[in-house]
């Protein structure tokens, strides 16, 4: 596994661009998986995850309405999950380098959501486990994991402006970027936009970008829309309908 350097705030959390996690999630993706920066396809997240990484996954329902889609531990603690059968919450024990995917992502039409939602917990066992280690040296009990809310998926751009945001508004944007970079390596987007046959209508080279994306990387238009908006690759997909 890489060990990449970047520059840290005094807390310990990424000063990272946009550009710089892009080449992260490209270095992570040549050293996990070399063949895939030489043909696009699918990233498996479970297995980075997994195999790469060292972490653990585990499944729960981490709320009674799905409004939190994922959690990522990094310390041993016991977290809040919801009982479906007593129709209850209740606390569950978890160890460190735990990720928790909710159990609601199973479902077979939830599987893009879940590998984004896969990929954006393993962007903050990346990039957040000094902050998180920091806190919990300073015995403070609630920075054991970070729990992800459904609000802000796919997107990088908050409602609050960057000058506002506080620790947990920056790693949730750094998290995003990272699941998009993993999924869709910025080298590999371009190479299969290039592989694409030129169409004279601008509708009908938008909806070709969409598929080949969703179809080759095993992603949401909705995430595909946003990941070629980011690169400035198609930026007329703004006007683009999503059925």
């Amino acid at each position: 596994m890489i060990n990449p350097s970047y520059d840290l705030k005094w807390n310990g959390i990424p000063i990272l661009s946009k550009i710089q996690i892009d080449e992260l999630g490209e270095q992570f993706v040549n050293d996990f998986c070399p063949s895939a920066m030489q043909e696009p396809c699918e990233i498996d997240v479970d297995r980075f995850i997994t195999n790469y990484l060292g972490m653990q996954l585990d499944y729960n329902y981490l709320s009674h309405n799905a409004v939190y889609l994922g959690m990522t531990v990094f310390g041993d603690t016991v977290i809040p999950v919801y009982n479906p059968h007593k129709q209850e919450a209740e606390y569950t024990p978890a160890k460190a380098g735990t990720i928790v995917i909710d159990h609601s992502l199973l479902a077979p039409r939830q599987l893009h959501r879940y590998r984004y939602t896969a990929g954006h917990e393993a962007g903050h066992g990346v990039l957040h486990a000094l902050y998180f280690n920091q806190r919990l040296q300073a015995n403070q009990d609630s920075a054991a994991m970070v729990q992800c809310r459904i609000s802000g998926a796919f997107d990088t751009n908050f409602a609050t402006p960057p000058e506002y945001w506080g620790s947990l508004e920056w790693m949730e944007w750094q998290a995003n970027c990272f699941s998009s970079a993993l999924l869709m390596p910025r080298a590999m987007v371009i190479q299969l936009m290039a592989s694409l046959p030129q169409m004279a209508l601008p509708v009908r080279r938008r909806a070709q970008a969409v598929a080949a994306m969703t179809q080759t990387f095993n992603i949401s238009a909705e995430a595909a829309i946003f990941r070629l908006k980011d690169l400035r690759l198609l930026p007329e997909l703004a006007s683009l309908d999503i059925d």
